[in-house]
């Protein structure tokens, strides 16, 4: 989901890879957009949409479409293990975005960096988002797979994966990602949250969030905290559903060197 202004709420229609949007006020559909795939995030403003995907066919990252009548045009980087290793693009293909004032801000499932460019057509900047306790993009494993698709299994689920990105400020971009563990029959995650200040090009060291690790919980950046959607299960196996609020810090207490 996203919000364009005060006024619509747009939804992302995977099953019919749209994206549609509706009045706040009222909840009346007002119109729709069709993109080429699935995009992993999406964001409107003034109608424009833009969804976040790996386009491998033209080299690019980010969908657009200006308005309900508009043809998806498509831009933004790549990382270089994609580049290389196109395959990757399927099953390590998760990319996230979010924009403020047209400068764009990216993070790729592959790549422990931080993407930041303008839609006029500059070229990208990379930060890199320094890593402590989480797994970080495991490169070995990564290549290993795109030389060898047999190898895939081996990094699957091996990588820390964005879940979700916003812009906090003018200059800080906050990112949230998931280790990931398969115990038995079920999916549980570790979840972390990074703070890069793309003028002073310092990532601060992240912060280890305290949510249940399954159900995966659902996260929202808003302001300068995050806000984690969590599902608790009790003895009696009645679930109870609740939001917990982090505060982000206002300045790096610590980062990696």
């Amino acid at each position: 989901m996203a919000l364009d202004g005060d006024t619509l709420l747009l939804i992302n229609n995977a099953s019919r890879l749209r994206v549609e949007a509706f009045a706040v006020r009222d909840g009346k559909y007002k119109w729709g957009v069709a993109l080429p795939r699935r995009p992993f995030s999406i964001t409107s403003s003034g109608g424009v949409v833009r969804g976040a995907s790996i386009e491998m066919g033209k080299q690019a990252s980010i969908v657009e479409v200006r308005g309900p009548n508009g043809k998806p045009t498509v831009f933004g980087p790549l990382p270089e293990l994609i580049q290389r290793f196109p395959i990757l693009g399927g099953p390590f293909g998760t990319v996230l975005h979010d924009d403020r004032h047209e400068r764009i801000a990216a993070v790729f499932e592959v790549s422990d960096y931080l993407y930041l460019w303008r839609r006029t057509g500059d070229s990208a900047d990379s930060i890199l988002i320094q890593k402590v306790a989480r797994r970080g993009a495991r490169r070995d494993l990564l290549q290993a797979a795109g030389r060898d698709t047999a190898r895939g299994l081996d990094a699957l689920y091996k990588s820390s994966i964005p879940v979700a990105i916003g812009w906090i400020s003018d200059s800080s971009v906050a990112v949230v990602l998931s280790d990931v563990e398969f115990r038995g029959r079920v999916f549980e995650g570790h979840f972390f949250v990074s703070v890069v200040n793309t003028r002073t090009r310092i990532s601060c060291a992240e912060l280890q969030l305290n949510v249940p690790r399954d159900p995966f919980p659902q996260f929202a950046l808003q302001g300068t905290a995050v806000y984690a959607l969590v599902q608790h299960v009790p003895g009696d196996g009645d679930a109870l559903t609740y939001v917990v609020r982090f505060q982000l810090p206002a300045t790096c207490t610590a980062r990696q060197r």
